[in-house]
């Protein structure tokens, strides 16, 4: 793995980043770490960014009434806030690929490999940047991807190799 490899991070392995109580928290952390200490680039698809910041926003107003300590505008407002701070931890550690038209057509022309749009995108980013690995948990597009695609557990493996 060299400082030029490019490696997409799709949302799920972000919000088992943020979340500590997700499945998937442990490897993504670790693999998020080591591959910042390889020097590798990451990426994140664009639209990816739009869904981080409305699951974990939703998430967490949903928990903050749940919690009943806050009123709901100072419930939604905590959300939102700690949402933005996701927002600018990943634009910290990763760079947002690119977004055109190209992905819709990548996408669209994916749809017999694989039929989840949205997962298409994702493929389209990593298609588009070259990169040399597409991490997600999402069985479903591992199994159907059209590039090299990793669980976090699997990119810490060969990270470390």
């Amino acid at each position: 793995m060299t400082q030029n490899d490019v490696i997409v991070v799709d949302a799920n392995v972000w919000l088992d980043y943020m979340f500590g109580d997700r499945p998937g928290n442990k490897y993504a952390v670790k693999f998020l770490a080591r591959a910042r200490s390889c020097g590798v680039s990451l990426v994140v698809p664009p639209h990816e960014v739009c869904n981080v910041f409305y699951i974990m926003q939703s998430r967490l107003k949903a928990q903050n009434k749940l919690d009943g300590k806050q009123t709901p505008e100072e419930a939604a407002a905590s959300a939102r806030a700690a949402a933005w701070a996701a927002i600018d931890l990943i634009l910290e550690l990763a760079t947002v690929g690119p977004s055109d038209q190209m992905d819709a057509i990548i996408a669209a022309k994916n749809r017999s490999i694989h039929g989840d749009y949205e997962d298409n995108l994702v493929v389209a980013c990593a298609t588009r940047t070259k990169a040399r690995w597409l991490v997600t948990n999402d069985r479903q597009l591992i199994q159907h991807c059209a590039v090299a695609a990793l669980t976090p557990e699997d990119a810490c493996r060969l990270l470390e190799d």
